[in-house]
């Protein structure tokens, strides 16, 4: 049975600031006396999910919903408070990380089961239907992925993400990727997944996919839950502000 849980979980950051000038400072070959100032990215976030529940996450662009992803994969860890995760993740949400341009696609599959923990579910058969389903020619999977174009990529690792298997399912606006036929061939997979796994938690500002998917929702603002109901209830409350 799977499970997550947060208490009290603060989670904080460098400032862009710092980032800017850490970045600059490599270029030039030069350290700043500068203090890193940390700023604050998750505010006291208190959650329990529990086996069977489908969660959505609302809220603008910057107000925490993908940290907050981030903290329960393990990603950002905390200042303060606990996080406990009981299952199997498979994030559908940083697509494009554990990828190696100069390696060929049929490869690149294998180097994204392995991001995620999974190469132990990876075989012939699964890479068969991974490729079958990206649309990818057998003639271009095994090229360099630095020569594919970004939709080819994007189904790529769309396809190789979604054949793995896992209890609690991470969305973060899984479906916009690719061309408009991937898209809706990738929107019925992920309707399947979505029934199939334990736990589903998705971040969409598609308002009408949280009220389809889920049974219940948070609204995320500047790094907090500030409300939580059904989400027809959230939906409401978050065209008011």
């Amino acid at each position: 049975m799977s499970k997550i849980s947060l208490q009290n979980v603060c989670v904080d950051g460098k400032s862009q600031f710092a980032k800017f000038i850490n970045l600059r400072s490599l270029i030039l070959g030069k350290m700043p006396n500068l203090k890193v100032e940390r700023v604050p990215i998750l505010k006291n976030i208190n959650l329990e999910i529990k086996s069977g529940d489908k969660i959505g996450f609302i809220g603008k662009n910057g107000a925490g919903k993908t940290s907050l992803m981030r903290t329960i994969l393990g990603a950002y860890p905390p200042v303060s408070g606990t996080v406990n995760v009981t299952g199997k993740c498979l994030p559908i949400l940083d697509l494009g990380a554990g990828l190696n341009g100069e390696l060929s696609g049929r490869y690149n599959i294998k180097l994204l089961f392995l991001y995620n923990g999974n190469l132990s579910q990876y075989n012939k058969e699964i890479e068969d239907e991974i490729i079958e389903f990206s649309g990818i020619s057998r003639e271009k999977i095994d090229v360099p992925l630095k020569l594919y174009s970004m939709g080819m990529v994007a189904r790529l690792i769309f396809s190789a993400t979604v054949f793995q298997k896992g209890d609690i399912l991470i969305m973060d606006e899984a479906f916009a990727t690719g061309d408009k036929d991937f898209i809706k061939k990738s929107y019925n997979y992920m309707l399947k997944k979505w029934k199939e796994v334990d736990i589903g938690l998705t971040i969409s500002h598609d308002l009408e996919e949280i009220e389809q998917l889920c049974d219940h929702c948070y609204i995320v603002d500047n790094g907090e839950i500030v409300d939580s109901g059904t989400p027809s209830e959230m939906i409401k409350l978050y065209n008011k502000f």
